[in-house]
């Protein structure tokens, strides 16, 4: 039966009333999307993006890290509801799994992040200094980051508003980190 209660055979294709006994619909299966290359933050559901960073050696083990900013380029306008914003909060990952990677949340350093308004359509700059001391002093650590969304700390994908990034994938608008930087000094006898 359909909602007004005709009995209904679902064995045959429905006639259609305008008469001819033609079929009167159609089943639509769509094409498999494309693999999507651009870093998603946000959403629903709320999604998150891993970044995974190469640090050279001689930065890691023996200079002492000034500055750190994480440039971030956006591929499209923030989608959501206007006049509505969001944290685009940067964690280091406790553990790098992919996508299932947790994050790293210390109570005593509390995470990089940036503002960000629908509507948004220019490159972000999140500092990540902290992030980088951190793994110069805990070499266990991966070198991942998690992007995620959020109003406040603890809470996560409490907006549909949407963020999409250019990966790495983009040869000139890829995720870039901009160091600032103490060379070891070496003493020459």
């Amino acid at each position: 039966m359909d909602s007004l209660g005709t009995i209904v055979d679902y064995r045959q294709p429905p006639v259609s009333p305008a008469g001819g006994g033609g079929f009167d619909g159609f089943v639509f299966t769509p094409d498999a999307a494309p693999l999507d290359t651009n870093l998603l933050v946000g959403g629903l559901p709320a999604a998150r993006s891993l970044l995974r960073v190469k640090l050279p050696r001689a930065i890691r083990d023996s200079t002492q890290i000034v500055r750190a900013t994480l440039i971030l380029v956006a591929s499209d306008s923030v989608r959501g509801v206007p006049s509505d914003s969001f944290v685009l909060f940067v964690h280091p990952a406790a553990v790098d799994l992919g996508a299932k990677s947790s994050i790293l949340r210390d109570p005593f350093l509390a995470p990089d992040s940036a503002v960000i308004h629908v509507g948004f359509t220019d490159t972000v700059r999140i500092e990540i200094t902290n992030i980088l001391r951190r793994w110069q002093a805990d070499t266990s650590l991966p070198r991942s980051l998690v992007l995620h969304q959020g109003s406040d700390f603890p809470f996560e994908g409490v907006t549909l508003a949407e963020a999409r990034f250019f990966s790495s994938r983009a040869a000139l608008r890829r995720p870039t980190l901009r160091l600032t930087y103490v060379p070891r000094l070496t003493f020459a006898p």
